[in-house]
C-alpha cells in the first residue's frame, strides 16, 4: 500500500508539475507575441475582412481550407486589439504545442522531455514575427495534427477498415486544411513502417495522398493543382523566410523517427538525445527570434500610428527610425503638421522642426509620389482628405478596395466620404457591410441614424469643413506638378491652413525659393503674429544669399533668434570656409544640420 501510495503522490506531483508548465509556457507566449510582435501590426500588415453574413461563409465553403481562413479572419479581429490578441494567438500556439505532446506520447509513452513539445511554437513564432504569415495556416496544422491524433486511435484495426477511415479523415483534413493534407498523410505512412501490415497499406495510402487534392481540383473545386496541393501551407505566403514554413513541415516526421527510435532503443539513444535535444531547441528558438525583418516591423509600427493619428507616438518613433523611406517622410511630415509648435503664434512643428528630421527624398516625401502611391492606396486617401482633396480621397479608397480586398477601414472611409458630399444613398451601400462586421459594428448602426438627417450631419464640424473644401467644378488633379493642385483647393476655401502649409512646405522642399517668397506673400492669413522658424530660414536665405529683390514681409518681423543667432553663424561658418560650401560641410553639421540651410546646400534629393 505504501508503495501504490508513493506512486500515486509521485504521478500527481508530475501532472502537477506538467501544468505549472504549460501555464508558464502561455505565459512567456503572451509577453513575447505582444512585446516582441504585437499583434496590432499583424492586423495593420493583412487587414482581413471578416463578414457575419451568410454569403461571407459560403464563399468560405467553396475551397479547400476554406474554413480555415473563415475562422482564422475571425480570430484575426481580435489582433486590433493588442493584448486580446496576444492571448489569442499565444493560445493557438499552445494548443499546436499540446497536440504534438499528444502525438509524442502516442508514438513514444515514456518520451520523456516535454520541451520537445516547445519546438513547433519557436517555428510559429519565427512565422508569425514576418507579419504576413496568415493566422489560417496555423489553425490548418493545427486541425491536420489533430487529424493524425485521431488516426492513431485505428492504427490496429483491419487493413481495409483503416484505410478507409484514412480517405475519411484525411479528406476532411483535406476540405478544412488544405495542403496540410500531405503533412497528415506523410505522417500516418511513417507511422505505419513498423506495423505489420505496412506493405498492405502503404499503396492505398500512396495513391489516396496523391489522388483527394488532384481529383478535388480536377472535378470538385474552382481551384488549380498548386493551389489543392500547397494552400496553407506554413511559409507559403512569405517570401525570404518560407524556409522556416518547410521546417515546420519536416520537424513533426523527425519528431515521429525520433520517438520510435527512443522506444525501441532507450538505454542505447537516452544519452545522445539529452545532450542532442536542449542543443537544437536552443538552436531553431534562436532562429526564430532571429528571422524578425525589423524593416518590415517598423513599416508597420509607422503606418499603424498614422493610420491611429498618434503623432506624438510617431514624432518619438521617428527618432528611433534605423532607416528611411518615401512611406516615413509622408507620415513624419504629416504628424509634424498636425502637431501644434508655438500655440500663441499658431505655427505647427512642420514649418519649426521639418529639417530636425531627415528628409532624403525632398518633395517626394511629402506628397506621395506615382512610384509610391501604386503600394499604399489608402495612405495616398487618408493624405489627400487631410489636404481637403475629398474626390481625390474616395478615388484612392476605391484603388484600395479593388487591389486590397473589402477592409473596414477602406469602407468607413468611403460611406463617411459619401456622407460628406450628401450621396446618402451610395454611403448606405458601405454602411450596410459595415454593419456585417467585427469591429465597425457600433460605429456602422450610428452613421446610419445620423445620415436620415442632413441637419445632423451638417452640425459636425469636420463634415462641414471637409464640405467646404468640395470643388464645385471639374478639375484636373496635377500629379504632375501638385502645386496647382493645391492652389486650386487653396482658392476654393481660402482657410484651408494645411494646404497652405504644404505649398510653402513642397517649395522648400523642392529648393524653389522664388516660388516660397510668391507664396509666402500671403502668410499674414494664415500666421498672424510670427513665422516659423523654417519659413524664416528661406526668407533670409532670399534675401542675403540669393541676392532677392526687396521682400515685403507684411508687418512680420525676423526673430532675433533665427537672425542674430542662427544666421549670424551661418554666415561666420562661410566666412571661414571662404565660401566653399564643401569645406564649411563640418561645420554646418555640427551647428546648424537642423536648419533650412543646410538641406537647401548639401541634401541630394534627386529631384534637381
Amino acid at each position: 500500500m505504501a508503495v501504490q501510495t508513493d506512486t500515486g503522490l509521485h504521478r500527481t506531483e508530475r501532472y502537477f508539475r506538467m501544468i505549472y508548465f504549460w501555464i508558464a509556457y502561455l505565459a512567456a507566449l503572451i509577453l513575447v507575441f505582444q512585446y516582441y510582435i504585437n499583434p496590432q501590426l499583424i492586423y495593420q500588415a493583412q487587414e482581413p475582412p471578416f463578414f457575419t453574413d451568410s454569403s461571407f461563409l459560403q464563399q468560405h465553403l467553396t475551397y479547400p481550407g476554406g474554413l480555415a481562413d473563415y475562422l482564422g479572419a475571425f480570430l484575426t479581429q481580435c489582433f486590433y486589439y493588442d493584448w486580446i490578441g496576444s492571448i489569442v494567438l499565444a493560445g493557438i500556439v499552445l494548443l499546436v504545442c499540446l497536440v504534438t505532446y499528444g502525438l509524442l506520447r502516442k508514438w513514444a509513452v515514456s518520451f520523456p522531455w516535454i520541451l520537445l513539445c516547445c519546438l513547433p511554437g519557436a517555428f510559429l513564432l519565427a512565422l508569425h514575427i514576418q507579419f504576413q504569415h496568415p493566422l489560417s495556416s496555423t489553425l490548418a496544422l493545427l486541425l491536420c495534427l489533430t487529424g493524425v491524433w485521431i488516426q492513431q486511435y485505428f492504427q490496429n484495426k483491419p487493413t481495409w477498415l483503416n484505410v478507409l477511415i484514412f480517405f475519411i479523415l484525411g479528406s476532411a483534413v483535406f476540405y478544412l486544411a488544405g495542403g496540410l493534407f500531405l503533412l497528415f498523410a506523410f505522417m500516418t505512412i511513417i507511422d505505419t513502417l513498423d506495423s505489420r501490415n505496412q506493405y498492405s497499406r502503404m499503396l492505398p495510402y500512396g495513391l489516396i495522398t496523391l489522388l483527394v487534392p488532384y481529383i478535388a481540383a480536377k472535378f470538385i473545386f474552382i481551384i488549380s493543382i498548386n493551389q489543392a496541393y500547397a494552400y496553407l501551407i506554413p511559409g507559403e505566403a512569405l517570401n525570404e523566410y518560407a524556409w522556416v514554413g518547410y521546417a515546420l513541415m519536416a520537424l513533426y516526421p523527425v519528431l515521429l523517427i525520433s520517438a520510435k527510435i527512443y522506444f525501441s532503443r532507450q538505454r542505447a539513444y537516452a544519452p545522445v538525445l539529452k545532450i542532442l535535444i536542449p542543443v537544437i531547441l536552443l538552436g531553431i528558438t534562436g532562429s526564430a527570434l532571429f528571422t524578425r525583418d525589423r524593416i518590415q516591423r517598423t513599416h508597420y509600427q509607422v503606418l499603424k500610428l498614422a493610420r491611429q493619428k498618434q503623432w506624438s507616438k510617431l514624432l518619438d518613433f521617428a527618432g528611433q527610425l534605423p532607416f528611411q523611406t518615401p512611406i516615413f517622410s509622408v507620415e513624419i511630415n504629416r504628424a509634424l503638421y498636425h502637431t501644434p509648435g508655438d500655440t500663441i503664434a499658431r505655427t505647427r512643428l512642420l514649418g519649426e522642426t521639418m529639417f530636425s528630421y531627415s528628409q532624403p527624398f525632398g518633395a517626394k516625401g511629402l506628397l506621395i509620389s506615382d512610384q509610391t502611391r501604386v503600394h499604399f492606396p489608402m495612405e495616398k486617401s487618408d493624405l489627400t482628405l487631410d489636404l481637403g482633396f475629398v474626390n481625390e480621397s474616395i478615388h484612392w479608397a476605391s484603388e484600395a478596395l479593388s487591389a486590397q480586398g473589402e477592409t473596414p477601414y477602406s469602407l468607413k472611409r468611403l460611406a463617411t466620404l459619401y456622407m460628406v458630399k450628401g450621396e446618402f444613398k451610395i454611403a448606405q451601400i458601405y454602411i450596410n457591410r459595415l454593419k456585417r462586421t467585427v469591429l465597425y459594428k457600433k460605429w456602422a448602426y450610428q452613421a446610419e441614424s445620423n445620415i436620415t438627417s442632413d441637419y445632423y450631419l451638417h452640425q459636425d464640424s469636420w463634415i462641414r469643413e471637409m464640405r467646404q473644401n468640395l470643388m464645385k467644378t471639374d478639375h484636373i488633379v496635377e500629379n504632375a506638378n501638385p502645386c496647382l493642385s493645391l492652389e486650386k483647393i487653396i482658392r476654393k476655401n481660402p482657410e484651408n491652413r494645411m494646404a497652405y502649409d504644404y505649398l510653402l512646405t513642397y517649395a522648400l522642399l523642392s529648393k524653389n525659393i522664388p516660388a516660397f517668397i510668391e507664396t509666402i506673400a500671403r502668410a499674414n492669413t494664415y500666421y498672424p503674429i510670427l513665422l516659423p522658424k523654417h519659413y524664416e530660414e528661406a526668407i533670409l536665405l532670399y534675401i542675403y544669399v540669393l541676392k532677392g529683390s526687396k521682400l515685403d514681409l507684411k508687418g512680420f518681423k525676423i526673430r532675433k533668434t533665427s537672425y542674430e543667432q542662427r544666421f549670424k553663424t551661418f554666415q561666420s561658418i562661410f566666412e571661414k570656409a571662404g565660401g566653399n560650401p564643401t569645406n564649411a560641410k563640418p561645420a554646418m553639421f555640427q551647428f546648424l544640420k537642423d536648419s533650412y540651410w543646410y538641406y537647401y546646400l548639401y541634401q541630394d534629393t534627386g529631384n534637381q
